[in-house]
């Protein structure tokens, strides 16, 4: 079973027609979305079409002669030509080349004779235009209707792109330019605004980061600089205690003032020094 959606577009009139093709679809296990209650061009009805042109990742389009005279078709080919989604015209014979719409005529389209041509036939093309790329086409349809929800929620920023879903996103973009293969404008912008919304993101973190780093190394910086001079204070005052004691001829204090010190004395080969001087002419 082959769960590609497909939208066909036609008129009213040839309702007859589109349930045979629905019928030879459903036989190759695909199914169609087709509107089949004669619904009125109300908003009721817009929204529920606008809704499964959007889920769609192919559109087929029935142009008839009745096709050519029908507004709520040219409003679907419309909306589905802003969603950059892929059409394929089926052309009766009955229309003349001149007539097909030039939005139409852009695209890989194929004309048969209702009268003679099978169903069949244009279940067929239908059937070979999904599988060519289904890929692309699950993955435009994807990204086109979160594109669609952003927009319809005012372009909320939760709603935007992210991390691995925005990689894969400006990766599409930049086949779709390789392939000929344009994207809705809504998604182009939405593509846009996550990038500049994650960079943003990104300068913010790097420069909390880095302002958090500053003040981390200001402050041990700092630390540092005050160890250094209490431990130069210290031994400043260890040098002038053990000068007192030698001038007092107080060798007994003295030694105990440089055992009680023998650390700090360790990194002062000078106060070190002058002990061992003391002791000497002590002898």
């Amino acid at each position: 079973m082959n769960n590609t959606p497909i939208f066909i577009s036609y008129a009213r009139e040839d309702s007859e027609w589109v349930q045979a093709i629905s019928a030879s679809l459903a036989n190759k296990g695909i199914h169609a979305w087709v509107d089949t209650n004669a619904l009125d061009y109300a908003s009721l009805w817009k929204e529920e079409i606008e809704d499964a042109i959007l889920r769609a990742q192919l559109i087929v389009v029935l142009v008839t002669p009745h096709f050519l005279d029908s507004l709520a078709c040219r409003f679907e080919v419309e909306r589905a030509e802003r969603l950059r989604k892929r059409l394929l015209p089926v052309i009766d014979s009955r229309v003349e080349e001149h007539q097909i719409p030039s939005s139409l005529n852009a695209y890989q389209w194929f004309k048969l004779d209702r009268n003679t041509d099978k169903t069949d036939a244009v279940a067929t093309w239908i059937e070979r235009s999904i599988n060519l790329d289904p890929g692309w086409l699950k993955r435009h349809t994807d990204l086109t209707t979160r594109a669609q929800q952003w927009v319809s929620n005012k372009k909320d920023p939760s709603l935007l792109l992210r991390g691995k879903d925005l990689a894969s996103a400006q990766a599409m973009l930049e086949e779709s330019n390789l392939k000929d293969k344009p994207l809705g404008s809504d998604l182009i912008e939405m593509i846009a605004v996550s990038d500049q919304t994650q960079s943003r993101r990104r300068m913010t973190l790097a420069g909390f980061l880095g302002g958090s780093l500053l003040a981390v190394v200001a402050a041990a910086s700092f630390g540092y600089i005050q160890h250094v001079q209490a431990e130069g204070e210290a031994k400043s005052a260890l040098r002038n205690r053990l000068n007192q004691l030698a001038m007092a001829g107080d060798i007994s204090s003295m030694l105990n003032a440089a055992k009680t010190n023998s650390d700090r004395l360790e990194k002062d080969p000078m106060a070190s020094l002058q002990v061992r001087l003391f002791q000497a002419e002590s002898l």
